[in-house]
């Protein structure tokens, strides 16, 4: 059996910390090396609390491209593809979290896809790295109803919740390294989501239904992280940021002001807030 003499831990945000710290305290005697892949003063503060690795993409693979003991990777909230050159390292297990149930919605924002796309539920996704992009054995799945409410940044959380759960049954260690995961039944068209795209290229359409419109807003609506910008509606000749909405049923009488716009439809109404 594979015995990793090494732990590395790969990505960004509080949810890879938390991973973190579940993984050292389950076995504490391998060393654990944190690369941090954000670049913000927020990031690289925390990574300097827990004494994390930062740097540029070509640096942080060169320390996996180089390492020669035999290591298992976690891969969380980590924006960059492994190279092939690494994944086909025969001295390395590595593991992704994914914001999906897999095959659904492989890339980036999945939670917000999710949402976009009318999804009835969404999940996490625990997989094998593989050379292709979320593609790897599944080893575990959890899900989440999506309900008419629930907006990327409530649904992150709920999923952030749903990783560390699925992480705790996926181990101890020996046990993770001996699951060799479920195939994925990859779809023949498969649309793998970029960090570039943005549902409908962030701009509102009054021709929308009201499904629709809720769909786009509360899937761009990532609060103060702002992962997608600022979703935009054009307003005469101008594209306009709408900075902050509100969902109204129909019957409920609403008055715009100021530099609100509000649209009604059959059920509901949206009340938005937009940049002077």
């Amino acid at each position: 059996m594979f015995l990793p003499e090494k732990i590395y831990m790969i990505g960004s945000s509080g949810l890879l910390y938390q991973c973190a710290s579940l993984i050292k305290n389950a076995v504490p005697d391998i060393p654990q090396i944190l690369l941090e892949t954000g670049h913000t003063p927020s990031d690289i503060r925390r990574a300097e609390k827990h004494e994390a690795i930062t740097g540029t993409k070509k640096e942080l693979m060169a320390i996996l491209e180089n390492e020669e003991n035999s290591s298992i990777l976690f891969s969380i909230n980590n924006p960059y593809i492994i190279p092939e050159v690494i994944v086909n390292k025969n001295n390395f297990i590595m593991i992704n979290l994914h914001h999906a149930l897999l095959p659904d919605h492989p890339g980036r924002n999945a939670e917000a896809w999710s949402i976009f796309d009318g999804d009835k539920e969404a999940g996490i996704t625990w997989h094998k790295i593989d050379s292709g992009t979320d593609s790897g054995n599944i080893l575990i799945q959890k899900k989440v109803l999506i309900a008419d409410d629930t907006t990327s940044i409530s649904l992150l959380k709920q999923l952030n919740k749903l990783a560390v759960e699925a992480l705790r049954e996926l181990l101890p260690l020996d046990q993770l390294i001996k699951n060799h995961g479920i195939i994925q039944q990859i779809p023949a068209k498969r649309i793998v989501r970029l960090a570039k795209d943005i549902p409908e290229n962030g701009i509102l359409s009054l021709e929308w239904d009201e499904a629709k419109i809720s769909r786009f807003l509360r899937s761009m609506d990532y609060s103060v992280l702002n992962v997608l910008g600022k979703p935009r509606i054009l307003v005469g000749d101008t594209l306009r940021n709408i900075e902050s909405y509100k969902i109204f049923s129909s019957d409920k009488e609403i008055s715009p002001d100021g530099y609100q716009i509000l649209i009604s439809k059959k059920t509901l109404q949206f009340l938005l807030n937009l940049s002077e």
